[in-house]
């Protein structure tokens, strides 16, 4: 499978072409702005990079944020007017789904491990959402460090051998902010595992191969604060792709 992923989300303007797992070209751009004038010439130069034509593409992945307000439209209008000149199906990765892909690349036990993805958001909160180990998740959702440290405290009993939390990673813009406010005895059960604002455009790339293809085009996740995100109706709440688009803005970068 040929797969082009973009993510726009971020001060990051990324691409990737990617064949059967294994990365065949990518780009990652730290430009701040002007994602608009950056990811059409990023792409073109990794196609002939690659020496791959636009009709041999099988799938396009976008990151659907949250994250920037307009770099989540920029990237994912040009996902979803390239699958419809190609006819090729374009889906949609949250960054938390791809975060906690990279997080748990770094783990010892992945499949036991459960993860944190917390991205900055507008005056000092936080979004963020939570894998259980086997990739269950909450929704997404935004808030101050203490309703993240009031979820930490109720997660089931089942996450609780022994009445103590595993510990779990913690990655994503918001993570070591979120670290410094925790209380100290729910600090020391998380292990920072990055502190970017979005994941390498590799793990998009991977995370778009294995989805199924929907049957819409994808849609942006807007989240603003104190809000949660609505689930997505189509699937259940699983480490794979975003849900449908928040009426909120975000304030900026996440």
């Amino acid at each position: 499978m040929l797969v082009l992923a973009l993510d726009t989300a971020s001060v990051f303007c990324s691409a990737a072409i990617a064949e059967d797992g294994r990365i065949l070209a990518a780009r990652q751009d730290n430009i701040g702005k002007g994602h608009a004038e950056h990811i059409v010439p990023q792409i073109a130069a990794l196609m002939r990079e690659t020496g791959k034509e636009f009709s041999r593409l099988d799938r396009i992945g976008v990151n659907i944020g949250p994250g920037s307000f307009t770099g989540i439209r920029i990237g994912v209008a040009a996902a979803r007017a390239l699958a419809l000149a190609l006819t090729k199906p374009a889906v949609g990765i949250s960054a938390f789904a791809a975060l906690r892909a990279q997080a748990l690349a770094k783990a010892d036990k992945p499949a036991e491990t459960a993860v944190y993805t917390v991205l900055q958001a507008p005056q000092g909160g936080f979004y963020w959402q939570y894998f259980a180990a086997g990739g269950a998740a909450s929704p997404p959702q935004s808030g101050a460090a203490a309703d993240i440290a009031a979820f930490m405290r109720h997660r089931p009993a089942a996450e609780r051998p022994g009445g103590h939390a595993p510990l779990s990673l913690l990655i994503g813009s918001g993570a070591a902010g979120l670290a410094a406010l925790l209380p100290p005895l729910q600090a020391a059960r998380l292990r920072l595992a990055g502190a970017a604002p979005t994941a390498d455009i590799a793990f998009f790339a991977a995370a778009a191969a294995a989805m199924p293809a929907g049957e819409s085009a994808p849609a942006p996740l807007y989240m603003r604060a104190g809000v949660e995100a609505p689930p997505n109706k189509a699937a259940p709440q699983r480490a794979g792709g975003g849900g449908r688009p928040h009426p909120g803005k975000t304030g900026g970068a996440a």
